[in-house]
């Protein structure tokens, strides 16, 4: 958890999860993004879902899931490899 009150979300690089809002579909999207904001990368998944990507039924039908940062990893020289080991351990 952020500790230093100057530190923001956006100042890392975040792994996050994607499920259904249907309790009965236990498919998950597990991804990261070094996007200052998350709502713009959960913004271009509900874009590729509208030009026919395949989710598994983790979005309804007005782009809509649960979604959730799980990790986040500090900006520096090595964060995005940093960032894919991470996403590659909670996957």
């Amino acid at each position: 958890m952020l500790t230093n009150k100057e530190n923001k979300i956006g100042d890392f690089g975040k792994i996050y999860k994607l499920s259904s809002l249907d309790p009965q579909n236990n498919h998950v999207y597990i991804g990261s993004t070094s996007s200052y904001y998350f709502s713009v990368r959960l913004c271009q998944h509900v874009e590729n879902l509208r030009q026919g990507k395949d989710y598994f039924g983790i979005f309804d039908e007005y782009g809509k899931c649960n979604s959730e940062i799980i990790d986040i990893v500090s900006k520096d020289e090595n964060y995005k490899s940093n960032l894919k080991k991470m996403e590659r351990y909670h996957l």
